[in-house]
């Protein structure tokens, strides 16, 4: 018996374009299987926002009713970049039905930094720092 959960992924399952996704030590990689797509016509790869999307648009070339297995229509895929990746260097290339679509990713993930308190309503307007502070020699 099929799940309603089953029944509401089946859709986007059917329709989802497959891939497979890996990073090293200086970028990010997704590979998506695409078998007869143009990719000049019916491809097209946005980054936006720290994702990635890839579109397809194929459309029925049949102009009888032939039978066909194969999908027509709009496909969309939607993969969020690593913390690290720099959306400026994303480059994408297409052959033998494989779009990859490569990422650089910075040396280090950004952090946060410490943000000085100032405390007011005591003399002299003193600054306190909230991070690490330096080991104070105990009294004996």
């Amino acid at each position: 018996m099929t799940t309603m959960l089953g029944r509401l992924l089946a859709p986007l399952q059917a329709n989802a374009i497959p891939i497979e996704e890996y990073e090293d030590d200086r970028s990010y990689t997704i590979r998506a299987g695409l078998p007869g797509v143009d990719p000049v016509k019916e491809l097209s790869v946005m980054v936006a926002d720290g994702e990635v999307t890839i579109a397809v648009e194929r459309v029925d070339p049949r102009r009888d009713e032939a039978h066909s297995e194969f999908r027509y229509g709009s496909f969309r895929r939607t993969v969020m970049l690593p913390r690290r990746a720099r959306d400026e260097t994303v480059q994408a290339t297409y052959d033998r039905g494989i779009l990859e679509v490569t990422v650089r990713l910075a040396r280090t993930a950004p952090i946060g930094r410490t943000v000085p308190i100032r405390v007011l309503g005591r003399r002299g307007g003193r600054t306190r720092s909230t991070g690490p502070q330096p080991a104070r020699p105990r009294p004996r």
